[in-house]
């Protein structure tokens, strides 16, 4: 079945997203907030766009040694599949740290799921598959609830 969607791209910050309260039934973040200035002030964001009982699906990266080595030291320094310096180590963030700002902001969220490197596509990209831990990236979906 085919659907027929109206679909509008606009341009904005994560921290001040050009769009009505309550006015999206579905957020996706994907590789999005390692990158955000204000991780805080982006989730209340997120909640105040989203329909109470919306969704946030995201994915991003764990501060930890090996994320750092794979993400910045693979692929940016050695394997040059990202620009140098698309990635700062600093602003990687612990799922729990994830966890806190989400819910603060008025989300419920289940568990999250790992994700890790498997290789390489034919256009030379990193391909990532469901690890059983949380070490380099991961992924959640929290739901709207106030």
């Amino acid at each position: 079945v085919t659907e027929k969607l109206r679909i509008s791209y606009q341009a904005g910050r994560a921290e001040a997203i050009p769009l009505a309260d309550a006015s999206v039934d579905r957020v996706v973040c994907v590789d999005v907030f390692e990158h955000v200035d204000d991780l805080r002030r982006c989730c209340r964001e997120i909640a105040r766009v989203l329909k109470p009982g919306g969704a946030l699906l995201f994915d991003t990266i764990n501060r930890t040694v090996m994320s750092r080595w794979i993400v910045i030291g693979a692929y940016e320094r050695l394997l040059r599949v990202a620009p140098r310096g698309t990635h700062r180590a600093d602003k990687f963030i612990r799922p729990e740290e994830m966890r806190r700002h989400l819910e603060a902001a008025g989300f419920y969220c289940g568990r999250f799921a790992g994700l890790g490197p498997l290789g390489f596509n034919w256009r030379r990209e990193p391909v990532f598959v469901r690890w059983p831990v949380l070490a380099v990236n991961y992924l959640g979906v929290a739901t709207r609830t106030r």
